[in-house]
């Protein structure tokens, strides 16, 4: 007989143990749902912007020079004073006191420094750089640099930046003295009565701009003159004169008289030797123009070509007049760097520039 067929065991319920044991078995517990935290969100410091070392020292020598005027709560009403007087050009009122020139020099001369020191060194043409240049078989030893309109020190204190960062390679052989060097000598030429700050700006300087190591020494004279009047000394610019100056002034020369500033220019052909250069700077956009009688306005480069060169600066014909145009531009930027720390504001500005040489 075939054998019985084997029936399961039942168990509890009557429930086979292969399916007891198929629900007694321990069912896997659900992962818990994990809560969603956002992450703190990272914060990225800005790195500093670390300004140019060479523009920030020149920054910090007015800083050093006129630290108390700095901190003066009546400095913001003087330089809104100046600034109304400037506005309206009347630049008699804005340099007729000594508070409204020093308040001129905190306010606008840090950022002008900072333009020449670019203007002299690159910013310009390769024949202004080289007056600041010494050093060299051909190189003259003293150089003669008559600034018109150079009283709140803009000028000197970029002529001493550019002298000593052009040079500053050159060594300066051991026992030499300031009268054994190459002499930089500057003229600053201002009808208001700058001298006291023209004094402190160079004591300033040569303390901390000029460095002892250099091989040239730098000298200041300010003379108090108005150059448009009958007794200007005729000596000022001589036949030494490498290089004369007129930054931010001839606007406030052809304000003061159109004729007399004509005649200014005239003479100086005259008065100087062939090379001597003639570099001027004036403020772009309304202050580019000359008003001429009650209706006619001439744009001031154009005005400046016609009076120093002739009707056609690209004709032999135009160097008649004793000068010819090296280098014009009727619209040029200086940026100022960024990072740079002073307690006023410091403007980047838009000028003409013209470069003229005696032939």
């Amino acid at each position: 007989m075939p054998p019985k067929p084997r029936v399961p065991r039942k168990g509890h319920m009557g429930r086979d143990d292969t399916t007891v044991a198929s629900l007694t078995a321990k069912r896997p517990t659900k992962a818990k749902k994990e809560t969603y935290k956002p992450k703190a969100p990272v914060v990225v410091e800005p790195e500093e912007i670390v300004a140019p070392k060479e523009e920030q020292a020149l920054v910090d020598l007015f800083t050093n020079a006129f630290s108390p005027l700095l901190t003066s709560e009546s400095l913001k009403e003087r330089i809104q004073t100046v600034k109304s007087h400037l506005y309206n050009r009347d630049y008699l009122a804005a340099f007729g006191e000594l508070d409204n020139l020093q308040a001129y020099v905190v306010r606008w001369s840090p950022a002008r420094a900072l333009c020449y020191r670019w203007i002299f060194m690159e910013g310009a043409c390769d024949e202004i750089s080289r007056v600041f240049e010494f050093g060299g078989r051909r190189n003259k030893k003293v150089r003669n640099v008559v600034s018109i309109g150079a009283g709140a020190g803009g000028e000197l204190v970029g002529m001493i930046a550019a002298v000593e960062e052009i040079n500053r390679d050159q060594d300066l052989k051991e026992g030499t003295t300031d009268e054994d060097k190459s002499q930089f000598c500057l003229k600053a030429v201002d009808i208001a009565a700058w001298g006291p700050i023209c004094d402190r700006l160079l004591k300033t300087s040569k303390e901390t701009l000029l460095s002892k190591e250099s091989v040239v020494n730098v000298k200041c004279e300010f003379l108090q003159h108005d150059v448009l009047a009958s007794d200007f000394p005729a000596d000022i610019i001589n036949q030494e004169t490498d290089l004369i100056t007129l930054l931010f002034t001839t606007n406030e020369l052809y304000t003061q008289s159109l004729p007399k500033t004509t005649a200014f220019f005239g003479s100086l052909r005259e008065k100087t030797s062939p090379g001597c250069l003639l570099l001027v700077l004036e403020s772009a956009g309304s202050y580019s123009t000359v008003k001429l009688g009650e209706d006619k306005e001439y744009p001031m480069g154009w005005l400046l070509d016609y009076t120093i060169v002739g009707k056609d600066e690209e004709t032999a014909a135009a160097r008649s007049n004793g000068w010819k145009l090296l280098k014009k531009e009727d619209s040029k930027w200086y940026r100022i760097p960024a990072g740079l720390k002073y307690q006023l504001e410091l403007e980047s500005m838009r000028f003409l520039l013209r470069v003229y040489q005696r032939v």
